[in-house]
């Protein structure tokens, strides 16, 4: 009798199929994605995919597993879908129901061929809530639990850019249940504690529940791996259902984000399913949500601005020239700074020293006042001769203002004689009582 009501559904398949005159063909151009934060457009498998399927136990017909063929869709492709059913009565109906971005379309599902128990499936999902294995393990164990193939292909026209999702149902008497495939929204999982899932998502990178348990309200599209905490629980609830790739993974460990400098802001939104710490990583419940703009520098993480000031001598003055991103190691200011040369410690505003070397720029404004200001200006002043003590026997150079000689006060670096500022230094000849300052050479300094 089975048999025969599923040579009816493919005859009434080959009736709807003459009917839709208009294929269907889904087409995927969304940006990836798979974060907590990442909304739609969530990372889409390519090529074939197959999911082992878990629902609660007291669900009837059970969907034990879903083969998509591909995913990734384009246009004027087919597609098939091939799914196995338990059920404990005949079988009425399977179906898949698609929604892309501007179309609902129902694809029945026509009976293949039964098919075997298979012992791997309870093994996959062991680390689901206890009472729900308990539950298959009993229904398994019924003798009057069929287990059969169903399968669908077809082309379809309409894209999806936002929406892709796949309801796939079975119906038996009374009994109804379904399971949804969704790969255009992601779930939005917190960063810690507890969370519920009441609505179709996917998650298509490492990811999991942190310090918290997670229980499934809805449908969970896993294509990676998924972690949650030991100790805690992963549980399905009503009509809660997880799909799960075939390379993808329950695993009960830590969860961790990195966070080079410490500021709780993780570097980026990859998750590291292990249960010691990788190098600069720490627990993901304990970060913000927020991905850090410069994970080299602590004291930027929310707002990172276009321009950096840096500091790169390290004198505490920023620089009054900006750049695009804040060195390594480097502190910086998001506002304009007044450090005239940022490559040397010596330069910056306020300097009260005088150096006979340019800066490393060849200038010597090293006070940033926009001037080479030179330590010694003068030239040396006039000086008379006189007997020291009186009486003229001994002569000596007395009211000597000092300064650089007549040859002129040479330039910033540059080299000339000094006379120091102290009197009575130089040579008095007696004829004419000439005096003669004598001085020293010396390097100009400035500032």
């Amino acid at each position: 009798m089975k048999k025969f009501r599923s040579l009816l559904h493919v005859a009434a398949a080959v009736t709807l199929a003459v009917v839709v005159a208009v294929p269907i063909v889904f087409q995927f151009s969304g940006a990836p994605g798979g974060s907590p934060e990442a909304g739609k457009n969530a990372r889409l498998p390519v090529g074939q995919r197959i999911y082992s399927i878990a629902q609660a136990a007291d669900v009837w017909p059970r969907l034990t597993e879903a083969r998509i063929d591909p995913v990734d869709t384009h246009v004027g492709q087919i597609q098939t879908i091939e799914v196995t059913v338990e059920s404990r009565q005949e079988v009425d109906r399977v179906y898949a129901r698609i929604t892309t971005d501007s179309k609902v379309f129902d694809l029945p599902l026509i009976y293949v061929r039964d098919v075997a128990a298979d012992d791997s499936h309870a093994e996959r999902f062991a680390l689901l809530d206890r009472a729900e294995q308990s539950g298959t393990a009993v229904a398994n164990a019924q003798e009057n639990v069929t287990r059969a193939l169903y399968r669908g292909s077809w082309t379809v026209h309409d894209v999806h850019d936002t929406t892709y999702e796949m309801l796939i149902g079975a119906e038996a008497g009374e009994d109804r249940s379904s399971v949804t495939l969704n790969w255009t929204d992601a779930c939005g999982i917190p960063m810690g504690g507890s969370h519920t899932i009441s609505s179709p998502c996917t998650i298509s990178a490492p990811d999991g529940v942190d310090n918290g348990n997670l229980t499934l309200s809805s449908s969970l599209t896993l294509d990676a791996n998924f972690a949650f905490n030991s100790g805690s629980s992963f549980a399905l609830s009503g009509s809660g259902s997880m799909a799960l790739c075939a390379s993808c993974q329950l695993i009960k460990t830590n969860i961790y984000m990195i966070d080079q400098d410490a500021d709780n802001y993780p570097a980026s939104m990859q998750m590291y399913l292990q249960s010691s710490a990788p190098a600069n990583g720490r627990r993901r419940y304990l970060l913000q949500t927020t991905v850090d703009c410069n994970d080299a520098n602590a004291s930027l993480n929310v707002s990172c601005a276009t321009n950096f000031w840096p500091d790169a001598d390290s004198d505490g003055y920023f620089s009054v020239s900006s750049a695009t991103s804040c060195p390594v190691g480097v502190t910086c200011s998001t506002s304009i700074g007044n450090d005239c040369y940022d490559s040397n410690a010596n330069a910056r505003p306020g300097q009260t020293g005088y150096f006979t070397a340019h800066r490393g720029d060849s200038s010597f404004d090293y006070d940033c006042n926009s001037l080479e200001d030179y330590e010694d200006y003068g030239v040396s002043g006039t000086a008379s001769c006189a007997a020291e003590g009186g009486g003229g026997k001994e002569l000596g150079c007395v009211q000597l203002s000092g300064g650089w000689t007549d040859t002129g006060a040479p330039s910033c670096g540059g080299t000339g004689e000094l006379v120091p500022y102290a009197p009575g230094s130089g040579t008095c000849i007696d004829t004419g009582e000439i005096c003669l300052p004598s001085g020293a050479a010396q390097t100009q300094a400035c500032r």
